[in-house]
């Protein structure tokens, strides 16, 4: 891959690939027109990885399917087609490409909220592969990170306590900031991923806004 290409310059930016796997032939040609030209590229060359130690993660959308519908049921998204998941924090934060306007929206469930300015938009953009290529070239750590009261970034010192994630795990609150839990480092764990996204779905239903 270029040097200059998006991607390079990402994991020059973010970090080296961690705990990568080769994505299937089959899964190019399934989301073949549905996710953007460049992003499956990127699967191609890439494979689905974690990037900076597990910072931040290109993922399988089919592992995310069932998740993405809870998190969006009963929502101002719960009719909207063409939805997946393709990247996710340590933290658990989401990114949705939504293939009817050709961007991303965002799903953050620890703060319990979407952010989805596109639902605003009608019909699908020509940029898809721009926006794609914009969001991993304008990708930076913090983007990723959670800080504290103190304004610490705190994955450094959770990768250092509590050791690197596997791919089906992050680091959770626990309590939930929903439920009073506070933003530090002592008040995360290491947990399933999936069954914590779900955990906290089932508190309240999120707000969507932007």
């Amino acid at each position: 891959m270029d040097k200059d290409d998006p991607f390079s310059i990402f994991k020059e930016d973010i970090g080296a690939p961690y705990l990568s796997k080769e994505v299937p032939a089959s899964s190019i040609e399934k989301y073949k027109g549905i996710l953007p030209a460049k992003l499956l590229e990127y699967w191609h060359t890439e494979g689905w990885s974690g990037y900076s130690n597990g910072l931040i993660w290109t993922v399988n959308p089919d592992d995310y399917s069932s998740i993405l519908e809870h998190w969006i049921e009963g929502t101002a998204l719960s009719d909207k087609d063409g939805l997946y998941v393709f990247a996710r924090t340590a933290f658990g934060k989401l990114y949705v490409w939504s293939k009817s306007v050709g961007d991303y929206i965002v799903i953050t469930p620890y703060y319990n909220n979407i952010f989805a300015p596109q639902l605003q938009y009608i019909g699908q953009t020509d940029e898809s592969d721009l926006n794609i290529e914009m969001f991993f070239l304008n990708a930076n750590k913090e983007d990723f990170d959670i800080e504290n009261d103190d304004g610490e970034y705190l994955f450094d010192s959770l990768l250092e306590k509590l050791g690197p994630l596997k791919e089906e795990e992050l680091y959770g609150f626990e309590p939930a900031l929903i439920l009073g839990g506070t933003e530090t480092a002592d008040n995360l764990k290491k947990l399933d991923l999936i069954v914590h996204l779900s955990i906290l779905r089932n508190f309240s239903e999120p707000e969507v806004y932007g």
